[in-house]
């Protein structure tokens, strides 16, 4: 529910609750966005109408699909929708970069009153380097001010991931964004291997964990990102894949983050997808998409609405129970096993 209003149906929640760990504070700088100065009735009424009617974004009952001439997404730079999905970077392309966002801006939180939304949404994306062990960069789900576009199309490409220019990669001065990352270069700032973070303006995350991806193969891949506005927790559930024998095993792993994103993001904002490629290439896809939000615009707003329920998986995917904390400080994988191997279903996408 976009402000209110349903982009494609909720995935419906479990009786068995998926417990994540909340990870320690950052202890590097931040800076809290400053609060927006007061608003007359015209500019409130003119915001009201970015929230607008229902509108799916996938229509397909089984992966989603994406039409070219779909008014409710805008693409920048090399993103574009071709044969029902959505490519963020051009095939082969080197230092090629994209964005996929959401055409109306999404109520985050109301200033005055202080409720801020909770949100849930799930999505299902590829990256493939076709068989090449040399790959890069990655791509992210994003939320930033407003009217945000791609800072320089010449310089955000690589490890800046759509959301950061190149040279001020450290600096959360010249970038607004809250991201989660699912990287796979390692730059000098980033741990080794590939990994999944969540990114406070600055593409240096705050926190990481390895991902066990398959992108030589393209392998699919769903996620799961939630904000409860009550704690104050970004949960994150994806699914890895590892060998075991010969088989490879479906894992879901997870990350989870505590943050107020009113110190870092304004009330309105813009949100969807970023990827690029750098020296080295892949193909990042998006192949179908979910999205919800609880906080609906109103004058008179004293309480918010029900939280949304955590990231649900898939149902043919046991849940896992309480995931221990761990508290090692090195390589971390968030990793939650599943015992067989499991073909991922899509049939929620409508």
């Amino acid at each position: 529910m976009l402000g209110g209003m349903v982009m494609s149906p909720v995935l419906e929640a479990s009786s068995d609750e998926l417990v994540l760990p909340c990870e320690p504070e950052p202890d590097t700088e931040t800076e809290s966005y400053p609060a927006a100065e007061s608003e007359t009735k015209a500019d409130s009424e003119s915001k009201a109408e970015k929230v607008g009617d229902p509108i799916n974004v996938s229509s397909s009952s089984e992966i989603g699909s994406f039409n070219r001439n779909d008014q409710n997404l805008t693409y920048e730079a090399d993103a574009y929708s071709e044969n029902g999905v959505i490519q963020l970077t051009k095939n082969g392309l080197n230092f090629s970069i994209g964005r996929a966002t959401y055409s109306k801006t999404l109520y985050l939180y109301d200033n005055t009153s202080g409720n801020v939304t909770d949100f849930s949404t799930h999505f299902s994306f590829g990256i493939n380097s076709d068989g090449r062990n040399l790959y890069a960069d990655g791509l992210t789900f994003f939320l930033a001010p407003a009217g945000s576009v791609i800072p320089d199309k010449h310089f955000a490409a690589g490890e800046g991931l759509g959301l950061a220019s190149d040279n001020r990669q450290y600096s959360w001065r010249n970038h607004h964004f809250v991201a989660v990352e699912f990287d796979i270069y390692t730059n000098s700032y980033d741990p080794p291997g590939d990994h999944v973070g969540v990114d406070i303006n600055s593409m240096q995350s705050v926190d990481h964990v390895t991902w066990f991806s398959s992108i030589p193969n393209g392998t699919k891949t769903d996620a799961w990102i939630s904000y409860n506005s009550i704690s104050k927790n970004l949960s994150v559930v994806f699914t890895g894949f590892q060998k075991q024998g010969n088989t490879t095993v479906t894992v879901l792993q997870n990350l989870s983050y505590n943050l107020d994103l009113r110190e870092y993001l304004p009330e309105w904002v813009t949100f969807g997808f970023s990827g690029a490629t750098g020296n080295f290439t892949a193909i990042h896809t998006i192949y179908s998409w979910n999205f919800t939000s609880s906080l609906k615009y109103n004058d008179n707003i004293t309480d918010p609405d029900v939280p949304l329920p955590n990231p649900v998986p898939d149902p043919d995917i046991p849940l896992p129970g309480p995931v221990p904390e761990d508290t090692s400080s090195k390589n971390k994988s968030g990793l939650v096993k599943i015992r067989t191997p499991i073909n991922l279903k899509h049939s929620l996408y409508i």
